[in-house]
């Protein structure tokens, strides 16, 4: 006797759909029964509520039972599920459902209640009302069954295979072969999960048998139905084993396996030729690129004020008959002195006010603006004297000077200051004695650098799709429909992408199931340095791909004004917009093993040659003998569009550096000579 192995094998749908499920009712009679268990499933079965469901459907819906019951007493209502075996033709239960409803009367009553029936797979059912109590033959009614709106099938593709593991009936059987030609019955089945079912031989019936993803139903006789259940996650790929036993009439045995094999034609599925064995899919996560710019802006730093007072007097003395004598102080004041760093302008703000209750009225103000040159104070500026006119007490917390001074930036720090006057105008005397007149002057400088620059909270995020980007490593290999992205959390956890946004530490990124995202970076990161996120793929079937990592460089974009701005480019993929000025765009050694010495590929958007831009690559290029005459080795110039690429090729022989682009000019048509003529290429 030969026992072969059997293989069935389902294609299921990775991406579900749905429909409603026909609203129906049946009115029929009540039927004996002994512990709701129907004792003529085929009588059932004629006068039962019929509900077919569709190949590769799961059904989900509710049963309303209503009608006239005539009866004594509260009986509790089951529902028998019955399904139909194609292969005897006859009705089989399977499923009972105690305490559905009620019937209740005093000789004449109603049914009321009803209950949700849950994961019915494809096939033909009838579904009738039982008594739940014991053998009943008492009460007569008219129980009616409704399927109301609302209920939902889900196509999950193929649901149930079926076959026979004796006489080949599916295109995976292989016959069982017994040498004498005797019949064989099947008499045990044991699935891989350990469970085991002893075949009766007295009923012709399908018996059930729990395997890992589904239920098989299996007869003596071989005939078989495997039902899987498509909501045990990673089921798709898995091969569900079933080991079962057949006999002759003589007692011999043998035994063999039924293989479900749960396929999916969405799925990139790899299957060993040992059909026991579950398949895998290959999946690729490949390292991913991208940028973001942060906003960075001339850093401004107001000072302190520095704040003084000065006082004018005119004192007289003498007699009516002698003489009077004025005798007249000028007030004065010099502030604390402004030092203006190298590569910075400053603007000072400059003010007189009054005290409380001094009188100024016809007094007068003026200030000058004094820079330190060579150790000695030299005046550069002298305001208009201002009479201060305000008959009234000559009024009191008045402003009486609010102006400023622009000092231009220059390539060394300096150093200024300011010095107040004012006059006493008042030579009203009742007796000899002196009129004094105190303000408050204040300095307050305001400077701009043109080499520091400040994040100013505004930003470009980073978008793209992590799975299909290619960054020079390839698009990801996904395996199919089905695969499910997870990204590492700040808590370094891995989380199924839904669409939701995870917080990082300089950012955020909101990323979808199919891979697309948004990075938008914190006002307050660094534009200098990068961040990386780490994730995966899983399958269908739960094989999972290797990490791999999506970096974000963190490139600045410069936005600055009018000024001569000195910029020292990053690693990030910087942008400048340098506005009005001689600005000069720095490249420093960041990575010296590095072809662009760690700096990233920039853009200057508003290069101007007629104002004096400049690109200083000179530290790139240290150590090397590089002249007028051999600066082509190193530094190219390549017109693409309206744009000027500049390259650097940091050795010239692109031995151990390649020549990379290292700076676009956009809307500017240059070559490196009208660089060098102009001065406008620092070597």
């Amino acid at each position: 006797m030969v026992a072969n192995d059997d293989l069935a094998t389902l294609d299921a749908n990775i991406d579900p759909t749905t429909s409603a499920v026909p609203t129906q009712s049946k009115t029929s009679v009540v039927l004996p029964s002994y512990d709701g268990l129907i004792l003529d499933w085929t009588w059932a079965s004629n006068n039962a509520l019929q509900v077919e469901v569709p190949q590769g459907t799961l059904q989900d819906f509710e049963v309303n039972i209503s009608g006239l019951y005539a009866g004594v007493g509260v009986v509790s209502l089951g529902l028998d599920v019955l399904r139909l075996n194609e292969n005897t033709g006859e009705y089989e239960l399977y499923e009972h459902i105690p305490n559905a409803g009620t019937a209740f009367a005093a000789l004449v009553g109603f049914y009321t209640g009803g209950t949700t029936i849950n994961d019915l797979p494809e096939g033909q059912y009838a579904i009738v009302m039982t008594n739940d109590q014991g053998l009943n033959f008492t009460g007569l009614g008219f129980p009616t069954l409704t399927i109301p709106a609302g209920g939902v099938a889900t196509d999950y593709g193929e649901v149930v295979v079926s076959g026979n593991v004796i006489v080949p009936e599916g295109p995976g059987d292989v016959a069982d072969v017994d040498p004498e030609g005797q019949p064989l019955v099947v008499t045990q089945v044991i699935s891989e999960t350990g469970n085991t079912l002893t075949v009766d031989q007295s009923v012709n019936d399908f018996q059930k048998i729990e395997g890992a993803y589904g239920d098989l139903y299996i007869d003596k006789d071989g005939n078989y139905e495997y039902i899987r259940n498509p909501e045990i996650p990673n089921s798709v790929g898995k091969v569900d084993t079933f080991t079962y036993t057949i006999q002759d009439v003589d007692g011999n045995t043998a035994t063999a396996n039924l293989n479900i094999r749960i396929d999916s034609s969405q799925v990139d599925i790899n299957w060993p030729t040992d059909p026991t064995l579950d398949g895998t899919v290959d999946l690729v996560a490949t390292n991913d690129i991208n940028g973001a710019q942060v906003d960075y802006t001339n850093f401004v730093e107001t000072k302190s004020a520095d704040l003084g007072s000065m006082t004018a007097s005119v004192t007289r003395t003498g007699s009516l008959f002698g003489g009077y004598t004025y005798t007249r102080n000028p007030g004065t004041d010099t502030s604390d002195v402004v030092t203006v760093d190298e590569n910075a302008s400053a603007v000072l703000s400059i003010k007189v006010t009054t005290t409380d209750s001094s009188g100024a009225n016809n007094d007068t103000f003026g200030y000058s603006v004094q820079k330190l040159v060579g150790g000695s104070w030299q005046t550069v500026y002298v305001s208009p004297t201002t009479t201060y006119s305000h008959p009234f007490l000559g009024g009191s917390n008045a402003t009486i000077i609010d102006n400023s001074y622009s000092i231009p930036a220059d390539s060394v720090a300096t150093q200024w200051r300011v010095v107040y006057t004012s006059t006493e105008s008042n030579e009203s005397f009742l007796i000899n004695g002196t009129n004094t007149t105190t303000v408050q002057t204040s300095v307050q400088p305001t400077l701009t650098h043109y080499d520091v620059f400040t994040a100013s909270g505004e930003f470009t995020p980073a978008t793209g799709n992590i799975i299909t980007d290619d960054s020079g490593n390839g698009s990801d290999v996904t395996g199919g429909v089905g695969t499910k992205l997870f990204v590492e959390n700040a808590a370094g956890v891995f989380v199924e992408a839904t669409g939701q946004t995870l917080v990082y530490s300089n950012g955020t990124l909101n990323i979808a199931a199919n891979g697309t995202y948004t990075f938008t970076p914190n006002a307050t990161a660094d534009g200098s340095q990068a961040t990386s996120f780490n994730y995966k793929l899983i399958a269908a079937n739960g094989d999972e791909s290797n990490v791999a990592t999506l970096t974000i460089n963190l490139g600045r974009h410069y936005e600055t004004g009018t000024g001569n701005d000195l910029i020292s480019g990053t690693s990030g993929n910087d942008v400048y917009t340098t506005g009005t000025g001689a600005d000069t765009v720095i490249f420093n050694l960041l990575n010296a093993t590095d072809s662009t010495g760690g700096n990233g590929s920039d853009t200057w958007s508003d290069f101007n040659k007629a104002e004096g831009d400049k690109i200083d690559i000179s530290t790139l290029l240290s150590g090397q003998s590089v002249n007028n005459t051999n600066i082509g080795q190193y530094v190219t110039a390549t017109q693409v569009g309206a744009d000027t690429v500049i390259s650097i090729d940091r050795d010239g022989s692109g031995i151990s550096y390649n020549s990379t682009e290292i700076l676009t000019l956009k809307n500017t048509t240059t070559t490196i000579d009208e660089l060098l003529q102009n001065s406008q290429i620092l070597f």
